[in-house]
Formats: structure tokens, C-alpha cells, sequence
């Protein structure tokens, strides 16, 4: 980040600052040439240099100007759930949110991150209706019932284990799931989970999935029917053990039967996302966390969660906008037209119905949210949309806003938007902090 102006800097160093939290979380310090730190931005100076409190220092570390280039928040348990329906702005921006209403100036959406939010309607570019919201199917740990243990142990919110051990447990998955949950380690981990397992079954013949994590790094393979496994995604640079200072990690793993492709995140970042080459996937709920190492070693599971996922929701929409001048309504069952969305409403169920107007039809078409798939907006009047702005704020869950600047209080963060201007978000909703084009990491 040499060369970046000082202003600039004090900016990313006020991002940074948004982010301090209290003693209980920690953030995750990146640097350039991918050093990294842990710790607890607690001050800023005038010049842009960043204050943290760190584990590894008795003392606060003081860091020069521009040296960080971006900070995770690592504790993601208490973030909100995304809304049904995703908003994408001119400048790229995405809002997962709620709708409510819409007139010929604005939308009126509701979020779970901000509240209300009243978007001047010129700045809409499209918006995604549809996507699921997620169901909770397991939220641990809460103690071992209904697991089968060997030399694991549950304390308070925690599955920990020394040395060799293995723990299991059969849930009923649906076609498309994620599994989530925070990886921390002593000393040398050789850790594995296997999902998509078939309960009493033949370990070594069983069709499922292994995420394996060790000296080697990361890797995500495909378990066959007869002995045979496949790669299907290895992180080895950067993705050892020793690579991750506060020796942690949030893991999630999503998959879709439906289409039999598999996605990995690694502490929010998009690490791949891979088709199974087996055409039938596991079918199994089975799922199993082992240690394999010497009684020096210990790991430990916390903030345990399995989930169904909206694989559609996820997937990016492919239909084309078609004539700019005007709106496009895309149904479910992809039906398309052209028109006017001339409205939103409470329909008599409370559920958001959409009026759209097309010129090959006589009257307006009142059609409920549920039935439609995405809504292109007509072009806004011809203005420069590229957003400037220094720092990307990331959302848990999805979603994303260009940030001119922020400020910290208790537990909310305050955004000043070119577009929006300013509001207020949770401070739990919130995933990272970037500098904009300061990453080429691929992320949701």
C-alpha cells in the first residue's frame, strides 16, 4: 500500500478502528506480504498508524501507516441471517434485505443488519427475489447427548479434544446444506470431519465427503464407493497450520446434492467451489470430527452449526437485462417482460406483491414476490456509477457496501455511503473491512 495517499490511510486506519470489539473478540489483522496478527484495534493516530492489543505482546503493538490491508472478524455466531431478496446498486453494491414497498422515487426495504432503508430508486440496478433464508438444523455445542463420542469433551460452548479422538453424530440433511463451524488448535493439529457418511457403514467403502486440515494445509476430497479418493480442492500456501497466528479458522462447507457441486469458505473467503466428479452424491447425514495426533496437540470446535443453503440463491443469476430502456420482470417459471414496475405493496397475507405494467397487456399484473425471480431496472439518467471509495465492508451471510469512512460506537458501526449516505449497522453483522482492490481473493 506504498504510495496510497495519507488521507487515504487515516480512512482505512478509521476502518480499522470501526471494527475494535470488546475484550471477548478479536480481529484478524492482514498485512502487506500476508503477515498476520490477532488482536484488538483499540487506537488510531492522526498520521493513520493502527494501535492493537495482541496475545503476542504484553504491551499494544503501534503499526506504521499503510501496512494493513485488511481486517476479518473472526466470531460470525451472533450475525443475522440475510433477507429473501438481494438489491444490487449501480455501483455494485449488494443489500440483502426485506421488501416493503415502491413508489416512483424509492424502495422501501427492511434489514436485519440496519432497519429500514428508504433507496432512491435511480440507483437500483436489480434485484434477486427468492433466495431462502436459512434454517438452523443444529446450533452447538450444547454437551455430548446425542453424540457418539471416544476422547472428546464438551465444556461450555466447546467440543475439545487432545491427542487422538473421534466424535460423531447423524442429522437428516436436506439436498443442500452448509456445515459451519470455528477450528482452533495447540501445538501440531491433524484434524478431519466426514459428512455425507452412512452411520455403521464400512468407513472405508462409504461414499462421503473429508475436509482435512494438517502440516500439508487444507483439502476438501471426494471419498468414492470403493476405496478411491479425489482431490477436489487443496489449499497448501498460506494454509498451514503455523499460517494462521491466533491458530484459527471459520470453516464452511456448502453442498448441493441438487447439482452435486461443493463450496468452501475459509474465514469468509470463497477458497473454491468444485462439481463432484462421482454423479451420485453421498447420501448420507453422517457426520464426524476426528484428531489424529500425539497427546501434545489439542483442537477444538466451537460456534457448531448446520444449516439448509439456497444453492439458487447463491448461483449468479445468468438471464440477460434485455432492453435497457425499460424495466424486465423475470417469473420463477422465466417468463419474461418488459414494462414498468410501477409498484410495491403489502398484499392481504402481508407478503410484498409486485404491480408491473406492460405495454402488451391491458391492465398492470399484481404478482406476489414469491413468483418472481429477478427485476432488472431501467437504466438510470447517464452518470459515472464507478465508485471511488477507499474501503469495502462486507457483510455475514452476503453483501457489501463501498465505504468512504466509518466510525466505532459500542456495539454499531456507522458507514458513510456515496450513495445512501449515512447509516448505521450492527456491529455483529459485519464480516471485514477492506481496502478497495487491495485483494484479488475471490469472496461472496
Amino acid at each position: 500500500m506504498s504510495g496510497i495517499p495519507s488521507s487515504d490511510v487515516a480512512r482505512l486506519a478509521c476502518g480499522l478502528a470501526c471494527l475494535a470489539l470488546s475484550n471477548a473478540r478479536a480481529d484478524e489483522i492482514v498485512m502487506e506480504g500476508s503477515s498476520k496478527l490477532s488482536g484488538r484495534v483499540t487506537a488510531m493516530s492522526e498520521n493513520g498508524g493502527v494501535q492493537i492489543e495482541s496475545p503476542m505482546a504484553a504491551e499494544p503493538l503501534s503499526l506504521r501507516p499503510g501496512v494493513v490491508k485488511r481486517v476479518v472478524f473472526t466470531d460470525s455466531k451472533d450475525a443475522p441471517l440475510p433477507g429473501s431478496t438481494r438489491l444490487k446498486l449501480v455501483n455494485g453494491d449488494v443489500v440483502p434485505c426485506e421488501l416493503k414497498s415502491l413508489d416512483a422515487q424509492n424502495l422501501l426495504v427492511s434489514t436485519s443488519f440496519s432497519g429500514d432503508l428508504k433507496i432512491p430508486r435511480p440507483i437500483i440496478a436489480a434485484m434477486d427475489l427468492g433466495i431462502h433464508e436459512e434454517k438452523v438444523l443444529y446450533n452447538g455445542p450444547a454437551g455430548l447427548e446425542g453424540w457418539t463420542n471416544d476422547k472428546w469433551r464438551a465444556v461450555e460452548s466447546r467440543f475439545s479434544c487432545s491427542g487422538s479422538g473421534k466424535l460423531s453424530r447423524s442429522f437428516d440433511l436436506p439436498d443442500q446444506y452448509s456445515l459451519r463451524f470455528t477450528l482452533s488448535w495447540r501445538g501440531n493439529p491433524n484434524f478431519q470431519t466426514t459428512f455425507g457418511d452412512i452411520p455403521d457403514s464400512d468407513s472405508a467403502l462409504m461414499s462421503r465427503y473429508a475436509f482435512q486440515f494438517n502440516n500439508g494445509g487444507i483439502e476438501l476430497r471426494r471419498l468414492g464407493g470403493s476405496r478411491t479418493s479425489t482431490t477436489l480442492i487443496q489449499l497448501s500456501k498460506d494454509r498451514t497450520p503455523d499460517s494462521f497466528p491466533n491458530s484459527r479458522m471459520n470453516v464452511e462447507i456448502r453442498v448441493d446434492r441438487t447439482q452435486n457441486v461443493l463450496v468452501l469458505l475459509i474465514d469468509g473467503v470463497v477458497e473454491g467451489r468444485r462439481a463432484d466428479p462421482i454423479k451420485e452424491p453421498p447420501a448420507g447425514g453422517g457426520l464426524t470430527f476426528s484428531a489424529n495426533a500425539g497427546a501434545d496437540t489439542e483442537v477444538t470446535l466451537t460456534n457448531l452449526r448446520v444449516l439448509t443453503w439456497d444453492a439458487d440463491g447463491d448461483r449468479h443469476r445468468t438471464e440477460e437485462r434485455g432492453d435497457s430502456g425499460s424495466d424486465t420482470l423475470i417469473l420463477a417459471e422465466g417468463d419474461r417482460y418488459s414494462g414498468n414496475l410501477e409498484a410495491i405493496r403489502a398484499g392481504a397475507d402481508g407478503k410484498a406483491v409486485l404491480s408491473f405494467k406492460s405495454p402488451v397487456l391491458e391492465q398492470p399484473m399484481n404478482i406476489p414476490a414469491r413468483k418472481v425471480s429477478t427485476v432488472f431496472f431501467k437504466d438510470p439518467a447517464k452518470n459515472d456509477n464507478a465508485s471511488t471509495a477507499p474501503f469495502i465492508l462486507r457483510l455475514q451471510g452476503g453483501g457489501s457496501f463501498q465505504v468512504d469512512a466509518c466510525s466505532f460506537s459500542g456495539t454499531q458501526i456507522d458507514i458513510r455511503h456515496s450513495k445512501l449516505g449515512t447509516l448505521s449497522l450492527k456491529r455483529s453483522a459485519v464480516a471485514s473491512i477492506e481496502q478497495a482492490g487491495g485483494t484479488n481473493e475471490s469472496r461472496e
